[in-house]
Protein backbone atom coordinates (compact mmCIF):
# COMPACT_ATOMS: atom_id res chain seq x y z
CA UNK A 1 0.00 0.00 0.00
CA UNK A 2 0.90 3.68 -1.07
CA UNK A 3 0.27 6.89 0.24
CA UNK A 4 1.09 10.47 -0.72
CA UNK A 5 -0.14 13.99 -0.05
CA UNK A 6 0.03 15.45 -3.37
CA UNK A 7 0.12 19.84 -2.63
CA UNK A 8 -1.29 22.42 -5.52
CA UNK A 9 0.48 25.46 -6.26
CA UNK A 10 -3.03 27.26 -5.20
CA UNK A 11 -1.96 25.88 -1.76
CA UNK A 12 -4.76 22.79 -1.72
CA UNK A 13 -3.92 19.20 -0.80
CA UNK A 14 -5.22 15.81 -0.56
CA UNK A 15 -4.31 12.51 -0.12
CA UNK A 16 -4.01 9.67 -2.09
CA UNK A 17 -4.00 5.96 -1.47
CA UNK A 18 -4.05 3.16 -3.13
CA UNK A 19 -2.43 -0.18 -3.81
CA UNK A 20 0.76 0.92 -5.68
CA UNK A 21 1.45 4.80 -6.82
CA UNK A 22 3.90 5.37 -9.62
CA UNK A 23 5.70 8.76 -10.68
CA UNK A 24 7.10 9.85 -13.63
CA UNK A 25 9.67 12.38 -14.33
CA UNK A 26 11.22 13.86 -17.32
CA UNK A 27 14.99 12.32 -17.38
CA UNK A 28 16.21 15.86 -18.72
CA UNK A 29 14.51 18.59 -16.87
CA UNK A 30 13.19 16.33 -13.81
CA UNK A 31 9.62 17.29 -13.75
CA UNK A 32 6.74 15.81 -13.31
CA UNK A 33 4.88 13.90 -16.59
CA UNK A 34 2.96 11.08 -14.54
CA UNK A 35 1.20 9.92 -11.54
CA UNK A 36 -0.45 6.37 -12.05
CA UNK A 37 -1.76 4.26 -9.19
CA UNK A 38 -3.56 0.61 -8.88
CA UNK A 39 -6.82 -0.15 -6.61
CA UNK A 40 -7.47 2.78 -4.81
CA UNK A 41 -8.40 3.11 -1.29
CA UNK A 42 -12.49 3.31 -0.92
CA UNK A 43 -12.50 4.74 -4.89
CA UNK A 44 -10.78 8.22 -3.62
CA UNK A 45 -9.02 9.15 -6.56
CA UNK A 46 -8.90 12.98 -8.51
CA UNK A 47 -10.72 12.92 -11.97
CA UNK A 48 -8.50 15.07 -13.52
CA UNK A 49 -5.15 16.81 -12.33
CA UNK A 50 -3.30 19.18 -14.48
CA UNK A 51 0.39 17.90 -13.42
CA UNK A 52 1.56 21.61 -13.80
CA UNK A 53 -0.36 23.08 -10.97
CA UNK A 54 1.44 20.11 -8.54
CA UNK A 55 3.89 22.19 -6.58
CA UNK A 56 5.09 18.75 -4.36
CA UNK A 57 4.27 15.28 -3.65
CA UNK A 58 5.16 14.12 -0.75
CA UNK A 59 5.39 10.52 0.25
CA UNK A 60 3.76 9.92 3.46
CA UNK A 61 4.09 6.19 5.91
CA UNK A 62 1.23 4.22 5.55
CA UNK A 63 1.31 2.92 9.18
CA UNK A 64 -0.02 6.83 10.06
CA UNK A 65 -3.37 6.76 10.16
CA UNK A 66 -4.20 9.99 11.26
CA UNK A 67 -5.63 12.54 9.13
CA UNK A 68 -2.92 14.78 7.19
CA UNK A 69 -3.68 18.43 7.69
CA UNK A 70 -2.16 21.62 6.53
Amino acid sequence: MDRVRVILKSGADFVLEAEEIALTRNKLSGDLTEISWSKPEDDARPAYLDLSEVAAVLWLPVADAQEVTS
